[in-house]
């Protein structure tokens, strides 16, 4: 007799058992991963394209820089800092230009670096209606 509710004991227990183990790795809060910055047209250029290859000239708009400009991603190097870093130039259809520099710091981020060199292009003017010019 005794083997015989040993017999449907186990059985029964078994999928109780692992319902419950289930729980308790699905309970555990998982760990929250950093969300990446969003990147502007410009920044999204100089991250995925080619320096020097056939894809590193194109045309975008972008708010911080202006409408239209032709872009020019020229060289990839390493920085003193021992960071990855790009050089693009841009071009405005009025003739303006400027050199921006992205790098890549220790955790892999693309960032922006200062604009440096005199004023640069000035940025999209925007109408009271929030389209750029």
């Amino acid at each position: 007799m005794r083997s015989f509710y040993g017999r449907l004991f186990l059985p029964g227990l078994l999928p109780v058992l692992l319902a419950l183990s289930g729980c308790l790795f699905a309970s555990q809060p998982r760990p929250e991963e950093p969300q990446p910055r969003g990147l502007s047209p410009v920044e999204r250029f100089m991250v995925v394209r080619t320096p020097g290859g056939p894809d590193s000239t194109g045309v975008v708009s972008d708010p911080e820089f202006g409408e239209n400009l032709r872009i020019v991603l020229e060289q990839e190097f390493l920085s003193a800092s021992g960071e990855t870093c790009r050089r693009a130039s841009l071009l405005s259809q009025n003739g303006e230009s400027e050199v921006v520099i992205m790098c890549r710091d220790k955790t892999g981020e693309w960032r922006l670096a200062p604009r440096l060199w005199g004023q640069g292009l000035p940025p999209a003017r925007k109408h009271p209606d929030g389209q750029t010019e």
